[in-house]
């Protein structure tokens, strides 16, 4: 598995000699990236100032950075807001003040506000618990909030939720010679990125795996016990959410059944903890484990374990999350952020393509997807996604806890 890049001995003035900064911000449309002595500029067109400049040289003197006040005492101005922050942004969607402190948003209105996990995903700040007590800056980019963690940044979107991740190395292309390959756009909601090494991939998916917080044993049958499920898959009109050794149902009204069943029960011969599991139109289900795979009609399982190589030709092994599109009927799978249709064979589909296909978001971290009255959800972590039938977020990000009914 590849590891965070080790950084090179470099001179402190220079930009790359560091993925990490102390603060940053845009005025007057130029990115001001702050570490230690020394600043550093991004222009509108992403000209990067890859050799920084004192501190105590210019913010004294530029008049678009005169220090014109100060020291104040932050609460003297800013009421309910902690000291020793981490982080301070305007956010795109509603021009308030953010700040960030030990894994928590704190919104500015007159006085600070600490939201709650369930309001921070409302709002559209869909990192985990464990990225947020990693991240160092943050700032507004082109009408995107750039969000710097140790040594990777998120983009989110000026309506909320993440659109892109990427080493922070490859932000506006600081460490490279060349600036040409990303671009973000001022009237559009995500980031689009052209991936020039195949490297910087795995670079985020093992960083993020790092961040992600390890989960406890799920042996509680109560559906409320977390909000995360290995697999789902909706078979003869019920779905079925699988987490562990147990599994739930969702009639087509959206009725639950709260108190879990165990799999080995119902499911001779299935395995606990899937991967992924999918329906196709003829009725036959598929479930995922590892390099396995099994085939079932209903609840009875008819054969397995196979090996997935041995039906499914360039399907990976330890598969995220699998689903019938309604769009072309095809099984589309998701590995390591990205969606395989299978048709014959698997095909990886590029950002472009995946796009073109209707799905305008990033699966990155999916733990399970299903189909449901021609409808698509994507489950996270914390939250999901609805895709229509024929693609495209239809339901921007709610959170689980409102899927599941869990706080009624």
């Amino acid at each position: 598995m590849p590891t965070a890049p080790k950084e090179p001995e470099k001179q402190n003035d220079r930009i790359c000699s560091s993925m990490k900064f102390d603060a940053a911000t845009t005025i007057n449309g130029v990115t001001y990236l702050f570490r230690g002595e020394y600043y550093f500029t991004i222009d509108a067109y992403q000209k990067v100032n890859r050799k920084g400049r004192k501190i105590s040289d210019d913010f004294n003197d530029l008049p678009s950075t005169r220090v014109k006040r100060g020291p104040f005492l932050i609460g003297s101005h800013f009421k309910n807001v902690p000291n020793d922050l981490d982080a301070a942004f305007v956010y795109s969607k509603d021009g308030l003040i953010y700040f960030v402190k030990n894994g928590k948003y704190i919104q500015y209105q007159s006085e600070g506000k600490q939201l709650t996990d369930e309001e921070r995903l409302r709002n559209g700040f869909n990192f985990n618990a464990d990225e947020l007590n990693k991240m160092t800056v943050a700032l507004t980019f082109k009408a995107n909030n750039v969000f710097f963690f140790d040594y990777y940044y998120g983009i989110v979107g000026k309506k909320g939720w993440v659109q892109k991740f990427d080493t922070i190395e490859h932000f506006a292309n600081m460490c490279s010679e060349r600036n040409e390959d990303i671009n973000v756009s001022e009237t559009s909601d995500t980031l689009t990125t052209e991936t020039t090494s195949s490297k910087r991939s795995d670079i985020i998916t093992s960083t993020r795996t790092q961040l992600l917080p390890k989960e406890s044993e799920k042996s509680d049958e109560d559906i409320c016990s977390s909000t995360e499920f290995d697999a789902a898959t909706t078979i003869n009109g019920v779905t079925f959410l699988f987490r562990g050794d147990y599994y739930f149902t969702m009639d087509s009204y959206g009725e639950i059944q709260r108190k879990g069943r165990k799999i080995s029960d119902d499911f001779n011969g299935l395995p606990s903890n899937l991967d992924a599991a999918v329906t196709t139109r003829d009725g036959t289900t598929y479930f995922f484990k590892g390099d396995q795979y099994y085939q079932a009609q209903g609840r009875k399982v008819e054969s397995g374990p196979k090996p997935i190589s041995s039906y499914f030709k360039n399907v990976p092994n330890n598969l995220e999350a699998a689903f019938v599109y309604s769009k072309d009927n095809l099984i589309y799978f998701i590995k390591n952020n990205k969606f395989i249709r299978y048709e014959l064979e698997g095909k990886k589909l590029t950002q472009q393509e995946s796009h073109h296909n209707g799905f305008n978001f990033y699966p990155i971290d999916v733990k399970a997807v299903f189909t449901s009255n021609k409808n698509h959800f994507f489950f996270y972590q914390e939250y999901y996604y609805r895709v229509g039938e024929q693609g495209w977020v239809q339901e921007q990000a709610k959170t689980m806890k409102e899927f599941l009914s869990c706080n009624n």
